[in-house]
């Protein structure tokens, strides 16, 4: 896997949008990992989408699907998109924010469970885009794949182009578009799936 160093931050000029996915059931972990409260008491999806907002992402917003009417209850000042259909896999929900959002020159997603990814880390991923011509960057750690991701508008597109179905596997296709990057950052890998992998971050 190639990869090379992040520079030190500049300032980026193009503007950015941000995207949480927390659509899924959250089966494994037994109850909506958008409303898992932090060590600073904040439900998940408030937090990683001031997360994103903080680095620079504008607009950001959080997909939901299940349990979404009890996620944006207790879940107050986070900009929510509610996708129905949310069954038919991360590729629909990706679709579904990249939908409600309006025209923006590249996009960060950021899954709802990989917890604890550092503001910086966002921060040399927005600059890193905005000087590069990728159609995508995904940053890695120790050459492992990290699980937060930058796009293009070109991508994009095409994602918006797929079939959404439960078997459309959005890693799959987008590696092969990737420029990877290695940062120093072991949230990166951070993917919590069960309560016992929650624990073993925050327990």
């Amino acid at each position: 896997m190639p990869s090379r160093s992040v520079p030190n931050p500049i300032s980026a000029s193009s503007r950015c949008a941000g995207l949480v996915l927390a659509a899924g059931a959250s089966e494994r972990m037994g109850s909506p990992k958008a409303l898992l409260q932090t060590p600073d008491g904040i439900p998940l999806a408030k937090a990683q989408a001031d997360l994103l907002s903080r680095a620079g992402c504008d607009p950001v917003t959080v997909v939901i699907g299940a349990d979404a009417a009890r996620i944006r209850e207790e879940v107050m000042g986070c900009p929510f998109t509610v996708h129905e259909g949310w069954r038919a896999g991360r590729v629909s929900s990706l679709q579904a924010g990249l939908r409600a959002l309006p025209p923006s020159d590249a996009y960060v997603i950021l899954p709802v469970d990989a917890v604890g990814i550092a503001q910086q880390t966002v921060e040399s991923l927005l600059c890193l885009g905005a000087s590069s011509r990728a159609q995508a960057i995904r940053p890695s750690y120790r050459e492992r794949a990290g699980h937060l991701l930058w796009i293009s508008a070109a991508t994009a597109d095409e994602i918006l182009h797929l079939m959404p179905a439960p078997e459309t596997r959005l890693n799959a296709w987008i590696d092969p578009k990737c420029m990877w990057v290695e940062m120093e950052d072991p949230a990166l890998l951070h993917n919590l799936n069960t309560p016992d992998d929650w624990a073993g971050v925050y327990g």
